[in-house]
């Protein structure tokens, strides 16, 4: 995968060595970063590797550490659970991983940010897929999958928009983000208990 716009000689370096180019979209308004989503569909198993050019060549975008983990993360997901179809384990791995990277910053503080944008990364990254195949397990038309879908994205939208108000509240009443990433890592936990509960015993669902 190639992304577009980009360095003209992408395309021909991959026809130099015998692939065949794809265009992943950048878009304006998503500021030129690669949408996930987008990069999702594209896949195929015949998809040998993707692109990524942070600052970006000719918009001059850049990657932050979490979004190109997730990136990864998200397209990397689906292979695996193809190979190795729990579910459940890879969700318990992604959440582990966000825990981990929670248990950093309030350690280690911004001394180990880095590590922790990457364990946080590799969290985001690998739910997002998962979350795709909840539609599908619970609908069997496609109009419902797709109520389905809107439905958890819209939710997921609204949430985002309400926790910067949320985290400045905690901040501004306490002093420091302790309490707020001790309230995630208590919401991990949370999830991670969930998903044991209601994890079905059925193989999983292929996201092709």
């Amino acid at each position: 995968m190639v992304p577009d716009p980009g360095y003209t000689q992408f395309y021909s370096c991959v026809k130099l060595a015998g692939g065949v180019p794809v265009a992943l979209p950048l878009l304006a308004h998503e500021n030129f970063v690669p949408d996930l989503s987008a990069a999702r569909k594209l896949l195929t198993d015949r998809t040998r590797a993707l692109i990524v050019n942070s600052p970006h060549n000719p918009t001059g975008a850049v990657l932050t550490v979490m979004t190109a983990v997730q990136l990864v993360g998200n397209l990397s997901i689906p292979a695996l659970l193809s190979k190795f179809p729990s579910r459940l384990l890879w969700t318990l791995v992604s959440l582990a991983s966000g825990a981990s990277g929670l248990i950093l910053l309030i350690a280690g503080g911004a001394g180990t940010i880095w590590l922790s944008a990457v364990f946080l990364g590799i969290m985001l990254g690998g739910l997002f897929p998962i979350a795709l195949l909840m539609p599908l397990d619970e609908n069997k038309r496609t109009d419902d999958v797709n109520s389905w879908t809107a439905m958890i994205k819209s939710g997921g939208y609204i949430i985002s928009s309400a926790m910067p108000f949320f985290i400045g509240f905690l901040y501004d009443r306490y002093g420091s983000h302790d309490i707020t990433l001790l309230l995630l890592l208590g919401y991990i936990g949370i999830l991670a208990v969930l998903a044991v509960i209601l994890n079905k015993k059925q193989p999983a669902r292929s996201l092709s």
